[in-house]
């Protein structure tokens, strides 16, 4: 998979991101919107990025 470039600006932590996740689903058994399912696979973006800024290359 090739890599992708970071979007510009200050990144959120992955918790921060996690929890905009978590709010999209006040029920686990609830179905996303349309709009809400947007805002997912876009929270799910800055998620992987966030998780790759935490990881820290080997020496």
């Amino acid at each position: 998979m090739p890599h992708q470039p970071r979007p510009p600006g200050p990144l959120r932590t992955a918790d921060d991101v996690n929890r905009d996740i978590r709010s999209l689903w006040p029920e686990p058994e609830t179905a996303l919107s349309g709009e809400a399912e947007i805002r997912y696979v876009a929270l799910l973006v800055e998620w992987a990025a966030a998780v790759q800024g935490d990881v820290v290359p080997a020496a």
